[in-house]
């Protein structure tokens, strides 16, 4: 047996809704997908989110500033320990 309002969150997925949980918290969101056992939200960020940009004006800004490329040898450490002991794991005889 389905939700009493299964039938009208069905009519509203892909759109954006405010959810209450029995518990009194609400959640904000796009209605991705409404199943019999529950649904599933696309959380929307709170705050003032910029989506799109048209003006020239903010364009021609993010156009003259320099990229710096940034290295990071940690992570290469950390995927070789990785690795490592991933291989390690492999080339050892199971212990059970």
């Amino acid at each position: 047996m389905y939700h009493p309002l299964y039938y009208k969150a069905v009519h509203l997925m892909g759109q954006p809704v405010y959810v209450q949980h029995f518990n009194g918290r609400v959640y904000h969101g796009t209605l991705m997908a409404v199943h019999p056992d529950g649904l599933y939200l696309m959380p929307t960020p709170s705050g003032n989110v910029l989506m799109s940009n048209s003006s020239q004006e903010s364009t021609s800004e993010l156009q003259q500033e320099d990229l710096e490329l940034i290295y990071s040898p940690a992570s290469y450490f950390a995927f070789g320990a990785l690795a490592g002991l991933g291989i390690a794991a492999l080339a050892t005889p199971f212990w059970w």
